[in-house]
């Protein structure tokens, strides 16, 4: 009995590949239609609304509380601290070369810039509410933390999304914002999206979804 050629066994990469949502199929479908006009008038429209963002900052509740504590501190303790050296300094006489009287001046000057700094972020931000979703239907927003694989490598890391005055990238807490964090947003679990780096195009699978 004459037996046919062993089908080649696919590559695990290959496998992951071929688990593209019908989402994103639609996008590469959308990405080859867009003529040029309307592929400038998407970017306008991006660029208008990355501007918007920009203006009203997003936190999250935790940076939020982190926030109201600073200006607490600042306004109840770190305030009548530096005007106690203010005073203290005028006691020593000449003003014009006293070392001390200057150090505190200007510690005076930056607590009151972020003093008002503080009191702006709050009075425009955007908090960010957790929405009374399960686990299967989370989607990504700031406040969660995302498990992503690397369909190049198969590496995998978690990131956290936060809003911008609270990103720290070394850590893996990314803003919502970066090119990663607007990638994901809105994403669910098993989706995969693509990130375009000076090294090329990278493929990230979305593993996991949760509450941070």
């Amino acid at each position: 009995m004459k037996r046919g050629r062993p089908r080649k066994k696919k590559s695990l990469i290959e496998t992951l590949e071929e688990e593209l949502t019908e989402e994103e199929r639609v996008d590469e479908w959308k990405e080859e239609e867009f003529s040029e006009e309307q592929a400038s008038e998407i970017e306008k429209e991006q660029e208008y609304l990355e501007t918007e963002t920009k203006e009203r900052p997003v936190l999250t509740k935790h940076g939020l509380e982190l926030l109201q504590k600073e200006l607490k501190e600042l306004k109840t303790i770190r305030r009548q601290e530096v005007a106690n050296r203010i005073r203290q300094a005028r006691e020593f006489g000449d003003l014009s070369e006293n070392s001390e009287y200057e150090e505190a001046k200007k510690d005076q000057i930056f607590i009151e810039n972020r003093i008002a700094e503080l009191e702006d972020i709050l009075k425009s931000a955007i908090i960010v509410e957790e929405a009374p979703q399960t686990t299967d239907d989370l989607v990504v927003q700031a406040g969660t933390a995302v498990k992503l694989q690397n369909l190049s490598d198969l590496s995998v890391k978690e990131y956290k999304i936060v809003g911008t005055l609270e990103a720290d990238p070394f850590n893996n807490i990314i803003s919502n914002s970066s090119p990663l964090g607007r990638a994901l947003i809105g994403r669910k679990k098993g989706n995969i999206v693509r990130i375009n780096t000076a090294a090329g195009t990278v493929k990230y699978k979305i593993l996991e979804i949760k509450r941070s």
